[in-house]
C-alpha cells in the first residue's frame, strides 16, 4: 500500500508539473536550445533544463561555487552573502542541491513564495531524499498560514519516508500550525503514519538505493580518477547522518569537500558495506579522490570505516585496492616518481614515470561487518 501512495504521489506531481503550456503547432516540433541562463528564468524548469543539458562541464565550476554558498548559509549565518551564491552556482551549472539549499534560505527569510518555486525546481532535478522535499514545502506552506496544504505536504513527506518525527514536533517552522489548529495537524499526520512500516529503514534505504551495485571482485586503482563526479552522485548534506566526515572537528558543515555515491559491495541481513569517494573540492578537477569502505547495520548504523584507496593530497602516497569475492581487502600503497620535480615544477602536466609499492596490507569484512587486519602492517579498523 506504500509503494502505491508514494507512485501516487509521484505521479500527481509528475502530471500537474509537466502539463505543457499551450503553444503555436509550427513551434512544438523544435527542441529548446539555451545558451544563457538569466536570473528571471531561474525558476522556469524548460529553460534551465534546457541551458543544463549544455553545461556538463560546467560542474567542475559550479561545485566551489555552491560550497561557498553552504558556507555563508550555514557557517558564518551571512544569508545575503549565501543567496548571492546560490543563486551564482545555479546560473553556473543548474542542481538539485543548490535550488534545495537555497530554498531553505528563503524560507529563512520569510520570502515563501520564491521558497516553493526553489524546491520545486529541486524536486522537478530529482533531489534526494525526495521525502525531505516534501517536508520542507510543508514549512514554507505553514510559514505562509495555508495549513491545509501545509498539511498535505507533511503527510505526503512521511508517507514517502520522512521520519524525523522529533522534528515535526519541535520544528518552529510548524510551530504556529501545531498550536493554532492541532487537530488539522495531528489527522494529517496521523494519515501519513497509517501505512508507514518502518520511516528510519526507508531513509536509510533512500541513501542506499543511490550506490550503484558492483560484481567482485573490483579494483580501485589510479585510473579510476576520471570517474565523472557530478550532480547525480553527489550526496547532499540531508544523508549526513551516513557519512560523519561531513562535519569537521568543529561540528559545522565540511564545506571544503564534496562526498559521492560509488559502490555497493554486498548487501546481507548482519551488514551492507558501501564505498563513496571524497574529493577536495577547491582543487577542482585536478584534486586526487579518497575512497572510502564503510559498513553499516540493516537499518543504517555505523559498523566500520577505512580510507582503502586513493590519496588526500598530491605529495602523499597512492594507495590501491582489490576486493575480492570473499571479501577480502588488499591496499597496496605506492611512492609515485614524476617526470618533473612536483616540488618545482608541480603536479599539473606533471606525468608519472613509475610507482614503487612500498606497502601491501591484506583486511578482511567479517560477518558482522567489522573490518580487521589479516595481514602486513598492523593497522586497526577505524571508526569515527
Amino acid at each position: 500500500m506504500k509503494i502505491n501512495v508514494i507512485s501516487c504521489i509521484l505521479l500527481t506531481t509528475i502530471l500537474i508539473s509537466c502539463t505543457p503550456e499551450p503553444k503555436d503547432p509550427i513551434e512544438t516540433h523544435r527542441e529548446l536550445i539555451v545558451s544563457v541562463l538569466n536570473e528571471g528564468d531561474i525558476f522556469t524548469y524548460a529553460k534551465v533544463n534546457a541551458y543544463k543539458k549544455g553545461q556538463e562541464e560546467a560542474v567542475q565550476d559550479y561545485q566551489p561555487i555552491f560550497l561557498k554558498a553552504i558556507d555563508f548559509y550555514k557557517n558564518k549565518k551571512q544569508l545575503d552573502s549565501a543567496a548571492h551564491y546560490f543563486k551564482k552556482s545555479i546560473l553556473t551549472y543548474p542542481s538539485a542541491s543548490a535550488y534545495y539549499e537555497w530554498a531553505n534560505l528563503l524560507v529563512d527569510q520569510k520570502e515563501y513564495d520564491r521558497a516553493i518555486l526553489a524546491y520545486k525546481m529541486a524536486e522537478r532535478f530529482n533531489y534526494e531524499p525526495f521525502s525531505k522535499v516534501l517536508y520542507k514545502i510543508s514549512c514554507a506552506y505553514a510559514g505562509k498560514e495555508e495549513l491545509e496544504l501545509s498539511g498535505k505536504y507533511l503527510e505526503y513527506a512521511v508517507k514517502a519516508g520522512y521520519s524525523n518525527f522529533d522534528e515535526i514536533n519541535k520544528d518552529p517552522a510548524l510551530e504556529k500550525f501545531r498550536a493554532e489548529n492541532k487537530s488539522l495537524f495531528l489527522s494529517h499526520l496521523d494519515r501519513g503514519m497509517r501505512g508507514l512500516s518502518d520511516a528510519d529503514k526507508l531513509f536509510w534505504l533512500q541513501f542506499k538505493r543511490q550506490f550503484s551495485k558492483v560484481e567482485l571482485p573490483l579494483k580501485i586503482n589510479s585510473d579510476l580518477d576520471w570517474i565523472l563526479l557530478n550532480e547525480s552522485t553527489y550526496i547532499s548534506f540531508d544523508f549526513e547522518k551516513f557519512v560523519s566526515e561531513m562535519r569537521n572537528e568543529k561540528f559545522s558543515r565540511e564545506v571544503s569537500k564534496g562526498f559521492y555515491y560509488f559502490a555497493e559491495l554486498i548487501e546481507s541481513d548482519k551488514f551492507s558495506a558501501l564505498v563513496y569517494i571524497v574529493k577536495n573540492e577547491y582543487y577542482s578537477d585536478f584534486a586526487p579522490l579518497t575512497f572510502k569502505l564503510v559498513t553499516y547495520t540493516p537499518d543504517g548504523k555505523l559498523i566500520d570505516k577505512m580510507e582503502i584507496a586513493g590519496r588526500e593530497f598530491m605529495d602523499s602516497p597512492l594507495k590501491e585496492a582489490v576486493i575480492d569475492k570473499e571479501l577480502g581487502v588488499t591496499i597496496n600503497q605506492f611512492e609515485l616518481t614524476y617526470k618533473k620535480d612536483p616540488e618545482k615544477e608541480g603536479y599539473m602536466d606533471n606525468p608519472v614515470v613509475s610507482k614503487k609499492m612500498i606497502e601491501s596490507i591484506r583486511y578482511q569484512i567479517k560477518p558482522n561487518g567489522r573490518i580487521v587486519s589479516i595481514g602486513g602492517a598492523d593497522q586497526a579498523s577505524l571508526v569515527d
